[in-house]
């Protein structure tokens, strides 16, 4: 039989906004506790980010090498999107998705805004532009 469990992987890096990460985090996470397949990780390039609140995510998982089959990868929004995703941390996440993705027809990031990566796009929040 197929296993039908679905692997998330929560990406947070550093200024992850809250927002962003704990509703979809408690959204599964309530899904999976009613019977879901699911099963969640917090993971990021670095083991301990600041958050937009001023606060502390701590004990992350690295990120996953290589990806296993059935996952599937949501990538938080940040406070400050410009600074925060210049920064090396960022930067990292970026290497690693280049690498760690199989091919797919398209991503959607929910609750702020859409990730998109298609074919011949770069990877950019809010809108897709010609890569």
């Amino acid at each position: 039989m197929e296993n039908l469990n679905l692997s998330v992987y929560l990406v947070v890096t550093p200024g992850v906004l809250m927002l962003d990460y704990a509703g979809p985090a408690e959204a599964l996470r309530m899904a999976r506790d009613m019977g879901a397949p699911l099963t969640l990780y917090t993971c990021g390039p670095l083991p301990d980010v600041p958050t937009s609140l001023d606060t502390q995510l701590t004990g992350l998982e690295p990120l996953p090498q290589p990806l296993p089959p059935n996952s599937q990868v949501l990538i938080t929004g940040n406070s400050h999107e410009r600074e925060d995703y210049a920064t090396p941390a960022a930067q990292q996440v970026v290497s690693w998705l280049q690498t760690a993705m199989r091919p797919v027809p398209h991503w959607q990031r929910k609750w702020h805004g859409a990730w998109c990566c298609t074919p011949g796009a770069a990877p950019t929040t809010h809108s897709c532009r010609p890569g």
